[in-house]
């Protein structure tokens, strides 16, 4: 039975409003059963969206809500949503996206510290085409042919400087103070609030410079008078002879994961005698045999999208050692060991290495490092005892310090032991080809492991060949020039968490050689930047990518 309807005439707009036509259904064999309902609407620009929030700040990024406006009907008109963005320099709207029929994305690769206006406007769409369907992760599409736009609503939000910044180390900074802007939102990748300050996981012998066994410091010890001034931002610090797992937070009582280091607040003290300041460094190791220690941001950062960190350290207090040759001490140095590394890991909160050659990061799984190595261990087949080097063995198996697992090195650098020295780390998930004739750019043979590795040896995917390749630079002193440039795909060689991981230090001691290994400030932002994919080749026969059934598959 086929049914046929004349539509009635266009109704007239009402104040801006649309008069919904009514529509009488009746049923074929008992005429008397029927209804009336305003079922027809003809195609109208949707009303303006309200309730807009913004929330999730952070230095890169804004997260942007907001609520269909009218009624029911009205809502039903809505197929997508167009968001603009500008700086407050600028006139006219600078940026834009589409979305499908959401509520919530996420405004990304903004600039740090800048003022924005934000504005979402309502689009009415046919969406018999098959191109309304195709979102990506932050429900973005394009724009179907022959939209309706309704009028835009607006808000302005403020991103902040760094996700992370650390100008300098006390016991304060160690603690938990939460995000700068308290409105938050769970966000598309299930973030639910903004970048502030998370404080600091301590683990092995890494701590507070200052903080010792011997005594207590405090924040704000007075060196004139010998005492510590009372504020309620002042905490103290200490080794305890004991061991404590607990968190942050407990009855105003601060505990530091690891090995006997407990910060408490000042005004919670009992009388007791301080010599000393908290800091200002974050000291990984001191200068003794054996030492290894790691320091974690507690929160996960956003590092798959790109990622731009600057850290400043310093290596003192070297050990000094003799060859023995026929009972002569010859060839004698004053030069410690073993080094320290930036780490990337999705192992787990309080991660830590092996000591001597391992940096503190050998053997921690799921994890990338970047080390600073200051000893010549010929075992490792390290190129040369100050050296930079980027290690990886994907998320199958331990991180490590041999040479074999270097995805790129260089020794084109100053003493990494003379003085402070200025570090700067950036990665990109998109591949420059001009970086390839640069006398920076190192890819060892093991990089081309990532392509052969896997799922390829059976006809399927290696780990790098999903997705799109990016690139990893590393600059010594001049922030501008790297010295290093690899190639790396991040988020295909490491497992993690919706793009996120664990970002923090290590550093390790040898048995007759070693040295302070000192952070002395730090601050990192994530990028959010869209990653160029390259859609996988037809493998196992046709069709797309699927997987031999071998449990080294490439995640998905």
């Amino acid at each position: 039975q086929k049914l046929t309807c004349t539509t009635p005439a266009l109704p007239v707009s009402i104040k801006g409003e649309t008069t919904h036509s009514y529509v009488e259904i009746r049923n074929g064999k008992l005429p008397g059963l029927k209804d009336e309902v305003p079922f027809l609407s003809y195609a109208n620009p949707p009303p303006r969206p309200y309730n807009i929030s913004i929330s999730n700040i952070a230095s890169r990024s804004i997260d942007v809500s907001w609520q269909p406006g009218g009624s029911f009907w009205d809502h039903m008109t809505y197929t997508g949503f167009r968001l603009r963005w500008r700086e407050e320099s600028s006139s006219s709207w600078e940026h834009e996206i589409v979305t499908g029929n959401i509520t919530t994305t996420s405004i990304r690769g903004l600039s740090p510290n800048r003022l924005y206006y934000f504005g979402v406007s309502g689009l009415n769409e046919y969406q018999k085409k098959k191109q309304w369907q195709d979102i990506d992760l932050y429900g973005r599409r394009e724009a179907l042919e022959g939209y309706l736009e309704g009028p835009i609503a607006s808000i302005s939000g403020h991103t902040i400087t760094f996700d992370v910044a650390f100008n300098h180390f006390n016991a304060n900074l160690t603690q938990n103070h939460g995000s700068i802007d308290g409105r938050h939102n769970i966000g598309p990748t299930g973030i639910d609030s903004g970048e502030g300050h998370f404080g600091l996981i301590l683990v092995g012998d890494a701590n507070i410079e200052n903080c010792n066994a011997s005594s207590y410091c405090c924040d704000n010890f007075d060196y004139e008078s010998g005492i510590c001034k009372d504020d309620s931002t002042s905490y103290t610090c200490r080794v305890t002879p004991y061991r404590t797992d607990q968190e942050f937070w407990e009855e105003g009582r601060a505990q530091l994961p690891g090995i006997g280091k407990e910060v408490e607040l000042f005004n919670n003290m009992y009388a007791i005698d301080y010599i000393s300041r908290c800091g200002p460094s974050l000291r990984l190791t001191g200068s003794n045999p054996r030492l290894r220690g790691a320091a974690w941001y507690p929160r996960q950062l956003e590092v798959g999208e790109g990622f731009d960190t600057q850290f400043t350290f310093g290596i003192s207090n070297p050990s000094f050692r003799c060859n023995n040759m026929d009972d002569v001490h010859t060839r004698c140095r004053s030069r410690g060991a073993d080094g320290f590394a930036f780490v990337i890991q999705v192992e787990k909160e309080n991660s830590l290495g092996g000591e001597g050659q391992s940096l503190g990061y050998g053997g921690i799984n799921n994890s990338l490092a970047v080390e600073f190595d200051t000893f010549f261990n010929y075992e490792e087949l390290d190129p040369h005892e100050n050296h930079i080097s980027i290690h990886t063995r994907g998320w199958r198996h331990s991180n490590s310090a041999n040479q074999s697992f270097s995805l790129g090195h260089t020794n084109a650098v100053p003493d990494l032991t003379d003085g402070t020295i200025n570090i700067r780390i950036k990665y990109v998930p998109m591949f420059h080809e001009s970086e390839l004739s640069k006398a920076a750019f190192s890819a060892s043979s093991y990089a081309t492991y990532f392509f052969e590795n896997a799922d390829y040896p059976n006809g399927g995917m290696a780990d790098w060949g999903i997705g799109g390749l990016g690139m990893m630079y590393v600059y010594c002193e001049n922030l501008n020039d790297p010295v290093l440039v690899v190639p790396l795909n991040l988020a295909a060689t490491l497992r993690l968490n919706h793009g996120r991981a664990w970002v923090g230090f290590t550093a390790a001691t040898g048995d007759k050689t070693w040295q302070v290994h000192d952070i002395l400030g730090w601050n990192f932002s994530s990028l959010r930047l869209d990653a160029e994919f390259v859609d996988p080749v037809v493998v196992n026969g046709v069709g797309a990518h699927s997987c031999s059934g071998s449990p080294d598959c490439v995640h998905f």
